[in-house]
């Protein structure tokens, strides 16, 4: 557990010095993996650090009674599952969305995401037997995702994303391109 809060500590202080880059308008930093007039339509990009997802998130275990519900999701070795289910406001927990994660032990570890933007539906799905992506936005243009490792019950990977929409706009405009006509649709992850 220490480790997960040391690794969420450094992807913090990479936010706070991104947002400090943004704020002082020095673009010279690499920011991008490649600068927004390079781009021929506005991607989603990976910032460094991920502010949002360690005051959010909150990892828990709950008895095991037995019976899994119909609405389990095996992993490819059928011995791990999940299931998630969004809360209703008003219901008596800090989350937005939990996450039962069965991996035949006596309780369920229990991940709830707070603060969500559910205009976009969370991504949950194996990747292989036993790592678990989840994909949420806590705006219309920046989420978080991680990868779970089930039998070791700790976040592996984190990383921030945020939609290249503004960025793509902003610099066609700066660079003289004028305004630009109609969404454009981001180039994916």
């Amino acid at each position: 557990m220490r480790r997960l809060f040391f690794v969420y500590g450094i992807y913090m202080v990479g936010g706070l010095i991104d947002t400090a880059v943004w704020a002082s308008g020095d673009v010279s930093v690499d920011l991008f993996h490649t600068p927004p007039d390079k781009w021929s339509a506005p991607p989603i990009y990976h910032p460094a650090g991920d502010p949002h997802l360690a005051d959010r998130m909150r990892l828990s275990k709950v008895p095991y009674a037995g019976g899994l519900p119909e609405r389990f999701v095996l992993s490819s070795n059928g011995a791990y599952g999940f299931f998630a289910r969004s809360l209703v406001e008003g219901e008596a927990s800090t989350g937005a969305l939990q996450l039962h994660v069965f991996n035949e032990r006596p309780y369920f570890v229990r991940i709830e995401l707070s603060e969500l933007y559910l205009n976009f539906a969370p991504e949950v799905r194996w990747i292989n037997q036993k790592l678990l992506y989840v994909e949420v936005w806590w705006g219309r243009l920046e989420g978080s995702y991680f990868i779970f490792d089930v039998e070791r019950e700790e976040v592996v990977i984190t990383e921030a994303f945020r939609d290249g929409r503004v960025a793509f706009r902003q610099w066609k405009e700066a660079a003289g391109g004028g305004k630009q006509t109609g969404e454009e649709k981001p180039s994916g992850r």
